[in-house]
């Protein structure tokens, strides 16, 4: 099973997100075990209201989504409040009405035509601030003890200070699966924290000891570039004999590694794509097993 999150009105954007009203976010859950068949069926995500008793539709961009234990942890931007949202992906819900609107209408529930919703069961936010992080990207690192989410902001090119990288463990309680470590008061602390001069980052990955950053094309129509960093340095992959640099997607988009199949997986606008974590370390002059 694959997830893919879409926005309409969010596509190769600024990371704004679409307007109010105008792009409601959704995951697509698309049944691979047959290449050649695919499958796949929508649900929406949207966010309680009137104390639970309905629901409103998520108006975000879906830059960043991790799909751990029975939890979907989502990166949000609505209006000027960024935050992470949580989904159980045991209580998704049926919707019973074909309808354009979200939540309780006559005779049942709606979900704006799509088949499935997903009621968010909570959220992390950041404090404010003038400096305030915008987390816009995350995924899953398996080869942490505990397994760790880590999340990169959003800088753009021409910004004045340097894109901000995190690195959070997950909880190991087993009344908490799928969650932030958190203290008792509910806070979560970073165990890792870093700076980068890649801006425009629009997806992050850590393994092991390497940071996987992709950068979108500076200019329409034109490739990414795709980076890997650490403590010592940086490098970018290069693409064939021509020795340029700007051998990813141009719409690029976040970073999650399946590490049963060994593939880092991306998505370009609507094309999902992979490819081995292998072959990237190669076109970087390094091997995986370093």
């Amino acid at each position: 099973m694959i997830l893919s999150g879409w926005t309409n009105g969010a596509e190769g954007g600024s990371m704004d997100g679409p307007a109010p009203g105008q792009g409601l976010a959704k995951v697509a859950f698309v049944d691979a075990n047959d290449p050649d068949r695919l499958r796949y069926t929508w649900a929406l995500l949207a966010v309680p209201v009137d104390g639970g008793r309905d629901y409103r539709g998520l108006v975000s961009p879906l830059s960043g989504m991790v799909w751990y234990q029975d939890k979907l942890l989502v990166t949000t931007r609505e209006g000027d409040r960024d935050a992470l949202y949580v989904y159980d992906m045991d209580r998704i819900q049926r919707a019973t009405v074909e309808s354009d609107a979200v939540g309780r209408v006559r005779g049942g529930w709606a979900a704006h035509g799509s088949r499935y919703v997903l009621p968010a069961v909570g959220s992390y936010t950041l404090p404010g601030g003038d400096d305030v992080p915008r987390p816009a990207t995350v995924s899953l690192d398996r080869s942490t003890s505990p397994d760790s989410l880590v999340a990169s902001e959003w800088v753009p090119a021409d910004g004045d200070r340097r894109t901000r990288l995190w690195r959070y463990p997950l909880s190991r309680d087993p009344a908490r699966p799928g969650l932030l470590d958190t203290d008792s008061s509910g806070h979560a602390d970073p165990v890792e924290a870093y700076e980068t001069k890649t801006a425009d980052v629009r997806g992050v990955l850590a393994y092991r000891s390497g940071w996987y950053l992709d950068r979108a094309a500076g200019t329409p129509g034109g490739h990414g570039t795709l980076w890997r960093q650490d403590t010592e340095g940086a490098r970018a992959t290069e693409c064939g004999t021509d020795e340029t640099r700007h051998c990813w997607s141009g719409r690029s988009g976040s970073l999650s590694y399946w590490e049963e199949t060994g593939e880092v997986w991306s998505q370009s606008g609507r094309v999902l794509f992979a490819l081995p974590l292998a072959s990237i370390d190669r076109a970087l002059g390094r091997s995986t097993d370093q």
